[in-house]
């Protein structure tokens, strides 16, 4: 049985390191779970948006949280390699269909957009995609299938797996596109490294931005590294799953123990609603983020089965383990981080990048009932709201002149 604990850490924030600051965060032990919480699942729920950390009975002060939370995803993602992405394509593809892939789509699209309406204006577009990777070659393929001359981009990529970040630069290679000439890929994170780049012409996320609680830091970190009328693109994942405990337990308690090998899930449910708030408590959701819930649901159930299955066959490798707790929110959080952190969400300049990526909008709903049909989801088509589900989601901002 797990008890709720009271984590004691001496920080050493700002040069203080003479005071105990004592913070709180609930826990249960998650290694039977046939997906794990998170890394270490003594702060794996600071992995959560930390908008619902109360929902979570998450207690303390940003300054300590904020780095212990980044330590989760860094200890995900600095060992990942390619294989740990394509668990999560073969998930998504026998879930739901290629999400992934349909990200990269209308990221290449906004971005083949965006570097359009810079190449009228300046000689070279500078481009930062933090998420260096999978999404960066599928941009520079469609840059050159539209005859953009990559002598006229330069894009700094941003990436904590080194694993990736070397898959990537041979595909590139390939393509002829050369390191030091058309693009450099730096190892780290966005908050490691933004702070030292400038003169961007646009900040390009591609499910990245659900690898951290804190979004609203990089977005102000974004808007200091663009030049004035710089676009932010952020296409991800948004579900409230992560965001409520309710919904978390819910999901565990419909897999199947049988089938995953879950000895102890009787136990573990226990435990879980035991430790965790408001575990009886359902938020109201509209038809649009119902859907997203109900669609993450399936992906997970889906990730479980493969999981289990490589295990049994002696097939998985642990350092690409993926986490179920995300900083996954919903749109509107988002688009108001942004608006904060000085961007706009509305101007010609984002009209015109709408229009020519073919959007229905800003943001604009990806998983929506055209694209569900488009890649053979019919089960999801009787139960797609018209607005579309906001599981997958590109927003657009512009920097102000």
């Amino acid at each position: 049985m797990f008890e709720l604990k009271l984590i004691n850490i001496l920080p050493s924030i700002n040069g203080k390191s003479d005071f105990m600051e004592r913070i709180k965060i609930p826990w249960v032990d998650d290694s039977k779970y046939p997906v794990k919480l998170g890394p270490d699942p003594r702060y794996a729920i600071l992995r959560s948006p930390n908008i619902s950390y109360p929902m979570w009975g998450v207690e303390g002060p940003d300054d300590v949280l904020m780095p212990l939370s980044r330590q989760q995803y860094a200890a995900e993602w600095e060992k990942g390699g390619p294989n740990q992405m394509q668990m999560v394509r073969d998930a998504a593809k026998e879930s739901l269909g290629d999400c992934p892939g349909m990200l990269y789509n209308a990221n290449k699209e906004i971005m083949l957009a965006i570097t359009r309406y810079w190449l009228d204006l300046v000689k070279k577009v500078k481009i930062t995609e933090p998420g260096f990777g999978r999404s960066t070659v599928e941009m520079y393929r469609h840059f050159l299938e539209n005859n953009i001359d990559p002598d006229r981009v330069f894009v700094t990529g941003i990436e904590p797996s080194q694993r990736r970040i070397d898959s990537a630069v041979s595909e590139l290679k390939q393509m002829d596109i050369k390191e030091g000439k058309h693009f450099i890929a730096l190892n780290g994170t966005d908050i490691q490294h933004l702070p030292y780049v400038e003169g961007q012409h646009a900040i390009a996320y591609v499910a990245t931005k659900h690898h951290d609680a804190y979004s609203d830091t990089a977005f102000q970190l974004s808007n200091r590294a663009l030049v004035g009328g710089g676009f932010l693109v952020d296409s991800d994942w948004f579900e409230r799953m992560c965001m409520y405990p309710s919904l978390v337990l819910q999901f565990y308690q419909d897999l199947n123990a049988n089938d995953l090998g879950w000895e102890t899930k009787d136990e573990d449910i226990e435990n879980f609603r035991k430790i965790f708030p408001n575990t009886g408590y359902f938020p109201e959701l509209n038809p649009s983020a119902d859907m997203a819930v109900k669609m993450i649901q399936r992906f997970w159930e889906k990730y479980a089965e493969i999981r289990t299955r490589k295990i049994r066959n002696g097939e998985f490798d642990f350092n690409d383990e993926y986490f179920l707790q995300e900083a996954h929110g919903h749109p509107e959080v988002y688009m108001d981080m942004m608006l904060r952190a000085g961007f706009r969400l509305d101007s010609k300049g984002i009209d015109k990048i709408v229009k020519e990526s073919r959007l229905d909008g800003n943001p604009h709903r990806i998983t929506n009932k055209k694209a569900m049909l488009e890649i053979g989801m019919d089960s999801f088509f009787d139960y797609m709201p018209e607005e579309g589900s906001e599981l997958l989601t590109a927003i657009i901002a512009q920097n102000t002149d």
